[in-house]
């Protein structure tokens, strides 16, 4: 049901009901349990889960990834962690009410650091998420999406079809995605600055 991504971090995946992609949840071991990221629910999930130990945290890169997240925490008894800049409405239209809001470079459960990642479009701020640090690993949110090629796409879904400026397909050394597919990789060589993507995502917004 889990696929190994390296030594403490483990992915599973299921199709995504809004969209043509696969959307994933990670796992990440501790001494006497686990830290569950984005996790959506598949059937069996729970009781696989049991073998892991403790649920000591759930963590949500980004308000729109409740998924199965108040499911699991009401199972587990495992509090849900936000973004500081988190939206209360997205968070309640996925029935989350989170356990608490964590900051840029706060130490989360399981030795997960978690670092701001704000994409800016048309000059304005389009995205704004959580990058989760966990030893040589970056968890990432709807920032990144893993390609059939195994390099990461930066922000695909935001921006009209068309060429890409320089940089917006890094290599799959950067990121475990929590969208597309999985890769082994390292942590990402992002300088960490309020507009980070800035230079990367020059593109007008998708039409509605």
């Amino acid at each position: 049901m889990l696929t190994r991504m390296n030594d403490n971090i483990f992915r599973w995946w299921t199709p995504d009901p809004e969209e043509e992609n696969l959307m994933a949840g990670h796992l990440v071991t501790t001494s006497d349990g686990f830290v569950l990221i984005d996790p959506p629910v598949v059937p069996g999930l729970g009781d696989f889960l049991e073998r892991f130990g403790r649920a000591h945290a759930i963590i949500l890169t980004t308000h729109d990834h409740t998924r199965g997240s108040r499911y699991l925490s009401d199972r587990f008894g495992a509090p849900i962690l936000v973004p500081e800049q988190a939206d209360e409405a997205r968070l309640a239209q996925g029935r989350v009410v989170p356990a608490g809001a964590y900051r840029d470079g706060q130490t989360l459960p399981g030795g997960i650091t978690a670092r701001r990642v704000p994409v800016w479009v048309d000059q304005s701020l389009y995205l704004d998420e959580m990058l989760l640090i966990r030893g040589d690993a970056a968890l990432l949110g709807d920032v990144a999406s893993g390609r059939l090629d195994g390099s990461i796409e930066c922000c695909p879904e935001q921006f009209v079809p068309g060429p890409r400026q320089s940089g917006s397909v890094v290599p799959r050394t950067s990121g475990i995605r929590s969208h597309g597919r999985p890769a082994v990789v390292a942590r990402p060589q992002l300088s960490h600055q309020r507009r980070l993507a800035a230079p990367i995502h020059e593109k007008k917004r998708r039409s509605p």
